[in-house]
């Protein structure tokens, strides 16, 4: 996918996202989308509502997302929380 296709993609998984709010698999392709194109911060976002989902790709995802966003500040709280996930 094109870098134009994957925002239209997440665009796209947004609006149903909107409409089935506990969609934890519609997130999850969101938060992996971002996360291919570098968002980190927009990966966090996404996947961080959905935590107690228990869903472990999304848990997974979540993890690499924090510790990579904040990969220079080792000895922060999101970093740990990050390896800790």
């Amino acid at each position: 996918m094109s870098n134009e296709q994957m925002q239209n993609e997440i665009r796209l998984q947004e609006l149903v996202l909107e409409n089935d709010p506990q969609n934890f698999e519609v997130a999850h392709r969101i938060g992996k989308i971002a996360i291919i194109m570098g968002d980190w911060q927009k990966a966090i976002n996404v996947l961080s509502k959905f935590v107690k989902s228990e869903y472990q790709p999304l848990i997974r995802d979540l993890g690499v997302a924090l510790c990579t966003y904040n990969k220079d500040n080792k000895d922060s709280k999101e970093f740990s929380q990050g390896r800790s996930i």
